[in-house]
Order: structure tokens, then sequence, then C-alpha cells
């Protein structure tokens, strides 16, 4: 070979060739890095894992009263709960007709069923090496129940609750859902949920609710407050209501009309030339429990113009304009309650559940159904609401009768 070939030859040679040492060093810190890379995703992975790792909490069930079911998971058999007070995951509570129960939940928040109320439990997590993340969604299929949320103690919590036509998410606050055969309703006491259905989501602030109906999207943010009297300004006629007589002692009855005066729809209730008793009525039923509201006020306004017997008649219970409630206590009993409306008392009748009113002039009243000074026991369950003339003759008339559930 010849010196040119011989120095072509050297040439060629890779540095890594001429120098072994450069070689070793390359590869022992190429080796380096690519076991700091492998800590770091080891490392990384720890890390992930640990913050997204979670563990299943167990539920408290309180049975308050009556029978609560439970149906674990995976299972077509329910038990009652007062054999197990403990659920989890994938189980699903059922309170009876004229039963309730307290879910308390590990973050301090809890769930009151009310009764005809099921409860799906998806998911109750929490984080499992801190206590930084909480997940809890629920499904609930039917009744009615109130959510009190706790404060926020972790880095970041979700709380769901899932809904036939949609979904909610509640922060920390109070909270009522009812979920009924044709819509469901959420209400905000105190903090504020987002309400999410058919792409569409709103947000609800204290004193406001929302209707949510199968495809459709959340209503606008209503009032919380409801009136549970249906067509009680009579602007549909008397859509909602039965009319009718009773206890006519002398085959006289009194009729029921309806008037226009100034822009509102009146019902008239009026019996002429009797003097034995007689009711002339409206009556409305009612199926609604009141246990989770906190105010239940009833209002109407009255006027009457005519009576031939004095007050409420001989025993307090024959006025020319009565309201009556007929509910149900926390004891299951049954009771009315009732208030009469009078102009005159000159043969000083007992009027103990009566209020004088002047003569021909409309009176707005009040009353608190929840307040131990007028009712009582406390309503739990309110059955149905009448109206009524009665006694001997009577004229009189009522509107813009409300019972506000708050």
């Amino acid at each position: 070979m010849s010196s040119l070939e011989s120095a072509r030859s050297t040439a060629e040679l890779t540095p890594f060739r001429r120098n072994p040492g450069r070689l070793a060093w390359t590869i022992l810190i190429l080796s380096f890095l690519v076991f700091l890379g492998l800590l770091a995703t080891v490392q990384f992975a720890i890390r992930t894992y640990r913050a997204e790792a979670v563990v299943r909490q167990d539920v408290t069930i309180e049975v308050i009263r009556g029978t609560t079911l439970i149906r674990p998971f995976a299972s077509a058999s329910e038990f009652e709960a007062s054999t197990h007070p403990q659920v989890t995951e994938g189980d699903a509570i059922r309170t009876t007709e004229r039963s309730e129960a307290v879910l308390w939940l590990f973050d301090g928040s809890n769930a009151h069923l009310w009764p005809n109320s099921n409860l799906l439990l998806n998911e109750i997590q929490k984080s499992r090496f801190d206590s930084r993340k909480v997940e809890i969604v629920m499904s609930q299929q039917s009744g009615n129940i109130r959510y009190e949320i706790a404060p926020l103690t972790t880095n970041e919590r979700t709380f769901v609750v899932e809904l036939p036509e949609g979904q909610t998410i509640l922060r920390e606050g109070s909270y009522s859902i009812l979920v009924g055969p044709e819509q469901s309703e959420v209400s905000v006491r105190l903090g504020s949920a987002s309400v999410s259905a058919n792409g569409q989501a709103i947000e609800l602030l204290a004193g406001e609710r929302s209707i949510v109906r199968s495809g459709e999207p959340p209503s606008i943010p209503l009032s919380a407050a409801r009136d549970l009297v249906t067509n009680g300004d009579f602007g549909r006629g008397l859509q909602g209501w039965q009319i009718g007589n009773r206890a006519i002692e002398d085959n006289k009855p009194g009729t029921v009309s309806l008037i226009l005066e100034d822009g509102r729809h009146i019902a008239v209730f009026e019996r002429r030339e009797s003097n034995r008793h007689g009711e002339t009525f409206i009556h409305q039923q009612m199926d609604v429990d009141v246990r989770d509201f906190q105010s239940l006020r009833l209002s109407l306004d009255v006027k009457v113009m005519k009576q031939s017997l004095s007050g409420g008649g001989w025993v307090g219970s024959e006025y020319p304009v009565m309201v009556l409630v007929r509910y149900r206590d926390a004891f299951g009993s049954e009771n009315t309650w009732f208030r009469g409306y009078y102009i005159h008392n000159d043969e000083n009748h007992p009027v103990t559940s009566g209020q004088s009113v002047t003569a021909g002039s409309w009176r707005s009243d009040n009353t608190e159904l929840f307040s131990p000074q007028h009712v009582f026991p406390k309503p739990t369950h309110l059955l149905w609401v009448e109206v009524q003339g009665s006694g001997w003759e009577y004229h009189g008339a009522v509107t813009d009768l409300r019972i506000i559930a708050e």
C-alpha cells in the first residue's frame, strides 16, 4: 500500500476508533441519561398513580322512620337498611311511602331521602394516598331528596347528581331535587348549582330553581318558591276545582259563579232564601309532602257581601266564606285547619277561627301554616284545600288563593 493510500485509510477511521476512551465516555453518558429518563418516568408514574388512585368509601344510612330498602350492586334482592346501615358504590337505596332516611357521606355531606325516593350510588371515592380529590356521583331516579353539601376541605371535589333528563353539579350549600314522572326540579336554598340537559347548561343561585324536561334544555331560573295550588287565581275558570253542595237541609243549594272584577277573576258563593244549614264549595285534591320546606304560607283575597247567621254560627263553623286545608301531621293523623270570614256577630257567637271583615270590601289575609300559633300539629303532607260558603244565606267572594312553599 502506498503512503497516500495509508493516509486515506487512517483518515477514514471514526473518531471513536481513533479514541476508544471517548467512545466509553459517550456510552456511559448516554446510559446515564437513559437511566435518568427511566427514573423520571417511574417517578412521574408513581406521582400520577398516587394522585389519581382513588379508593371507594362507605356511606352510612340513618333510618329516620319507616322502612328503607337497599339493593346491593348486581343484585335483584333488597334488604332493610336497619339490618345493614353501610352502603357503597353500586348500591341503590329506596324509601317507601311513609319512610325517610339520611345518607351520611365521608366528606361531611348528607342526602335526606323523603318518602318514595330512589337513589343509586355511582361513585363514592376519594384519593387513596391523600385527601386531595373527592368524587361523588349519584343517580336520583325518583322522589324528593335534600342534599346538604359540606364545606370544601380538599383541593378538588366533584359532586354530581344525575337526573333522568340531565344532570346537576352541586357545590357547598343546600339543594332540593324533585324527580317526578314527567320532569325534574332543582332548587337552591344556599349555594349554587350547574344544571345541564340537552346540550345546554344554566347556573342556579340561592332562591332559584329550574325545571328539566326530557329532550329540552333546563328552564331559565325561576323563583324557588312554589305555589302548591293549581289555578288559585281562577284565570282558567274553575279548571282544577271540584264544585258542589253538601249538607243541604232544605233542598236549596247555593251557587258558584265566576265574574271579572278589576281585571281579576273572582269566584262567588251565594245562597238565598234559606233558614237551614248548607255548604257550597270548590275543592281541590292535593298530594304534596311539605316536610322539606321551611315556610308554608297561605294567602287569599276575600270579600263578604251578606250573611244571615251571626259570626260563625252557633258552633263557630258556619261562615259566609271559609278556607279549609286538610293535612296529615308527623304522627300520621289527619287534621283540618280552617279560617272563616264574617261581617257581623250580633248574637255573639264563637268566632275562634274567624276573622272580621268590612262588608263589601276586599281583605287580603295571610297565614303561616308552619307556625304553631296558627296550625298545630305541624303539617307534613297536604291532602286538599277548599273554599266554601256555609250557613243559611250567604254571599261572598274569593280570589288569588295561594299556598306558597319555600
